[in-house]
C-alpha cells in the first residue's frame, strides 16, 4: 500500500530530492559551460584559420591580378595575333625581371603553341603540358604546382588575352613556392603551426611557432578560389583559473539556493495546508447543496480554483448544449447536418398532424461536378456557401435547412402551402445567383438549381420515405432540363436512378 504523507512530510522529502537534483544540475551546468567555453575557443581559432586562408587567397589573387594586367596590354594581343615570336620573347624576358618571385613567363597562342623557346623562357615540360590541357578546355585543379627541378619549385598563373573580337591566347607565368612560404610566415601567429598544401596533399610551405606539442587543436580549411588547403595546429589555452572560479561560484549558489528553498517550502506548506482546507469546505458545501461563505483564499491559484469550481457547476449544461449544436452543424456552410434530420422531421410531422401544411424539398446545384473539376474544390466550396446563404435568406426562422452531403441540401418548410413552391424556388434561385455574383464567381449566370419536393401528410412519418419521394421529384426536375423544381406526384416512377445527374 502506498504511503500516505502529510503536506509537510511531502515537502521535506521533496526538498531533499530537489537539493540533490539541484547539485547534479549545477554540476552538469558547470561541465556544460566548460565545454561551451572550449567549443567557443575552437570556433574562434577556426575563424582565425579561415581569415589566414583568406590572406593566402589574397596573396595568390595579387599574382593573378599582375598577370591579368600583363594580358591586358595591347602589344600582347598583337604578338599573339601576328605570331611575333621574337617580340614576344623579348617582352617576356623584360616583364619577368619586373615580376617579384617570377620564375617563368611566356605567351601561348589559341592553338596552345608557345611563342619562343621554353628553355629560354624557363618553362618546363609540365608547364607546357598543363597549358595544352588548359587551352583545350580541360579543367585542372589549381593553381598548378610543379616540383620537377629542385630549387625551382613553383606554381602557375594563367590569364586570358582578349582582343576586340577574338581571344588570341593566354599569358602564362610561374612563381616560386618561396613566395608562398613568405606569405605563410607573415600570417603565422605564436602558438601555431601552419602548412599550405596543394590539391594533391603535398606541402607547399610550412611554419612552426608552437611552444608545446601537447594538447593541440587541428584544423583544415580550403584556401578560397583555389584547390589548396591550409592545415593548422594550435595550442589550447588553459581553462584552469576559469574552471576554479566557476566551481566556487556554483558551490556558493547551491548552498544559498538550498537554504532559500528550505525557508520558502516551510512557509508555502503552512499556507497551502490552510488553502486546501478552505477548498475542502467549499467542495463539501457544494456537494451538500449549501451556500458556503466566509472563505477568502490568499493565494491567486487557490482563488482561481475556487472560481473554477463555481463556474464549472454553471457551465456543464451549456457545454453539453454546445457539443450538441456542434455535432449537428455542417462545418462548411453553418447549416444543420444529417444528425439533425430525425429530430427536425419529428417536429415538422407533429405540426402537419395538427393540421398545418408543410413541404420537404431537396435542392442541389446543376452541373456541380464540372465546377470542382475545372475550378477546384475551393471554388466548389464557395458555390455551396452561396447556396447556403440563399437558403437562409429564403426561409423563415421555423424552417430547417440541412446539408445532406456534397451539393445536396434538404429544406423543411413549416406551415408552407405547396402552391407557393414555385414562387419560393424562384426567390431562392435569384438569391443564389446574386450571392454568386457578389462572391465574384466566374460564370455565375450559368449556375442554376434543381429541386424536388413532397407535400407532407400525417401518415408520412418515415423521414426516409419522405426523402425518397423528394429525391424522385428531383430526378424528374433533372430529366426535364434542370433549373426548376418539381413537386412529387404519386404517378412518378420511384425506381429511377439519378445518381449520375448533377
Amino acid at each position: 500500500m502506498r504511503e500516505i504523507l502529510s503536506i509537510r512530510q511531502f515537502t521535506r522529502r521533496n526538498l531533499v530530492i530537489l537539493t540533490a537534483v539541484l547539485c547534479l544540475l549545477m554540476s552538469a551546468l558547470f561541465l556544460g559551460l566548460r565545454a561551451y567555453l572550449l567549443e567557443e575557443n575552437r570556433l574562434a581559432q577556426y575563424r582565425r584559420i579561415e581569415q589566414q586562408a583568406d590572406s593566402l587567397s589574397y596573396a595568390i589573387d595579387l599574382y593573378r591580378s599582375i598577370v591579368a594586367k600583363l594580358a591586358s596590354q595591347p602589344a600582347v594581343a598583337d604578338f599573339l595575333a601576328l605570331s611575333m615570336e621574337d617580340e614576344a620573347y623579348r617582352w617576356a624576358i623584360q616583364m619577368r625581371t619586373l615580376l617579384p618571385g617570377s620564375m617563368g613567363l611566356g605567351l601561348f597562342d589559341e592553338d596552345g603553341r608557345l611563342l619562343g623557346n621554353p628553355m629560354q623562357l624557363r618553362l618546363g615540360e609540365m608547364c607546357v603540358l598543363d597549358m595544352e590541357h588548359y587551352i583545350s578546355g580541360d579543367t585542372l585543379p589549381g593553381p598548378r604546382v610543379h616540383r620537377g627541378v629542385q630549387g625551382k619549385e613553383h606554381f602557375d598563373v594563367v590569364a586570358t588575352v582578349h582582343s576586340l573580337d577574338d581571344t588570341p591566347g593566354v599569358v602564362f607565368a610561374s612563381f616560386g613556392l618561396s613566395t608562398m612560404q613568405q606569405a605563410l610566415e607573415r600570417i603565422t601567429l605564436p602558438g601555431q603551426a601552419l602548412e599550405l598544401a596543394a590539391y594533391d596533399g603535398s606541402p607547399i610551405a610550412r611554419t612552426d611557432r608552437l611552444g608545446s606539442q601537447d594538447n593541440l587543436l587541428e584544423y583544415q580549411v580550403p584556401v578560397p578560389d583555389t584547390d589548396w588547403v591550409l592545415r593548422a595546429r594550435m595550442e589550447i589555452p588553459p581553462l584552469g583559473p576559469i574552471a576554479a572560479y566557476l566551481a566556487g561560484t556554483f558551490g556558493v549558489l547551491v548552498t544559498l539556493l538550498a537554504l532559500f528553498l528550505f525557508l520558502l517550502s516551510r512557509t508555502v506548506s503552512n499556507l497551502f495546508v490552510k488553502e486546501m482546507e478552505s477548498i475542502h469546505q467549499l467542495i463539501r458545501g457544494l456537494h451538500e447543496g449549501e451556500t458556503v461563505s466566509g472563505l477568502s483564499p490568499r493565494l491567486q491559484e487557490t482563488r482561481q480554483i475556487f472560481n473554477g469550481i463555481l463556474e464549472l457547476t454553471k457551465n456543464i449544461a451549456s457545454y453539453q448544449e454546445s457539443l450538441r449544436r456542434q455535432s449537428t452543424t455542417d462545418e462548411l456552410t453553418g447549416l444543420h447536418n444529417r444528425r439533425a434530420l430525425k429530430e427536425a422531421y419529428a417536429g415538422l410531422i407533429d405540426s402537419v398532424k395538427s393540421g398545418k401544411p408543410a413541404c420537404l424539398a431537396i435542392i442541389d446545384v446543376d452541373h456541380f461536378k464540372p465546377v470542382n473539376d475545372l475550378h477546384g474544390h475551393a471554388m466548389g466550396d464557395m458555390v455551396l456557401k452561396c447556396l447556403a446563404e440563399g437558403l437562409s435568406s429564403s426561409t423563415y426562422e421555423d424552417d430547417v435547412c440541412i446539408r445532406l452531403g456534397g451539393d445536396e441540401f434538404l429544406v423543411m418548410l413549416k406551415e408552407f402551402e405547396p402552391s407557393n413552391l414555385q414562387h419560393w424556388f424562384e426567390t431562392l434561385s435569384q438569391n443564389f445567383r446574386s450571392n454568386l455574383s457578389s462572391a465574384g464567381i466566374a460564370g455565375a449566370s450559368q449556375c442554376t438549381l434543381s429541386g424536388g419536393a413532397v407535400a407532407l401528410t400525417p401518415d408520412l412519418e418515415d423521414p426516409g420515405l419522405a426523402l425518397r419521394l423528394a429525391d424522385q421529384a428531383l430526378y424528374q426536375a433533372k430529366q426535364a432540363g434542370r433549373n426548376r423544381i418539381v413537386l412529387h406526384s404519386p404517378a412518378s416512377n420511384p425506381e429511377k436512378d439519378h445518381s449520375s445527374q448533377e
